[in-house]
């Protein structure tokens, strides 16, 4: 015969189950996530060096270079923020 307990316990143990698996879930989104806003940040920085007057050798006013060098700036540094939350997020994966 079962203790009244067994139930209880099983219960109990089902619940940090999912509990658990819905976190490693969240956190495994969360990282796709943040992936796909790093790949998205690479290609259009890809895509605006591609398409810049600079890739293809043309003539620049100084102010429209010097807009472009702080512009790529502003990309590259988007970028390592994207990278830190991408590995924030592996982290907190990693603890589920």
């Amino acid at each position: 015969m079962q203790s009244p307990v067994m139930p209880l316990l099983i219960e109990q143990a089902r619940k940090r189950r999912d509990e658990q698996s819905a976190r490693a879930q969240a956190a495994l989104q969360g990282v796709n996530q943040a992936l796909g806003t790093l790949r998205q940040l690479q290609d259009f920085r890809t895509d605006y060096l591609r398409r810049s007057p600079a890739s293809s050798g043309q003539a620049m006013h100084v102010d429209r270079l010097q807009d472009f060098q702080r512009f790529l700036a502003r990309l590259g540094q988007a970028n390592g923020q994207q990278r830190q939350e991408v590995e924030r997020r592996q982290q907190v994966q990693a603890e589920a």
